[in-house]
């Protein structure tokens, strides 16, 4: 630090020469301070959700179809900024796919692959087996 080393007075009265003070940031509005909010990290909650809601064979699949997922929405600059948007996310998948993991990987990829701000229902084929999910997962539908 530069102000370490320089002194004022005698070398009886030494004291430090104190920083000059930090300004202020500048204030906007009607005589506000804007509060920054820190930025929402949703690593905590991904893990959370893959964790309860995987068997322990897909967990790192599923991980990883979120993680492309919020990466993603932060390339195209329409990031997730908070836990009640996550959390939305959340529900559409497990509502869309009825707990189906590999569905949810589908549904995550496919919401990737298209851009696409949140996961939509896949679509009904003739059969019962929604249609983007067939043949993407060796698992048998329930």
């Amino acid at each position: 630090d530069i102000y370490k080393d320089i002194y004022i007075g005698n070398s009886s009265e030494t004291s430090i020469v104190s920083p000059p003070p930090e300004e202020s940031a500048p204030e906007t509005g009607k005589g506000k301070k804007r509060s920054q909010k820190a930025a929402f990290d949703p690593v905590s909650l991904i893990t959370e959700f893959a964790m309860s809601h995987a068997e322990e064979s897909l967990v790192g699949d599923l991980l990883e179809a979120l993680h492309r997922f919020v990466e993603n929405r932060e390339v195209i600059k329409k990031p997730i900024k908070s836990k009640a948007a996550l959390t939305g996310v959340f529900n559409r998948l497990v509502k869309f796919s009825e707990e189906n993991v590999p569905c949810m990987i589908d549904m995550l990829d496919l919401a990737t692959q298209c851009n696409w701000l949140t996961v939509y229902p896949p679509k009904q084929s003739s059969g019962a087996q929604p249609k983007q999910c067939d043949n993407r997962r060796e698992t048998e539908w329930l």
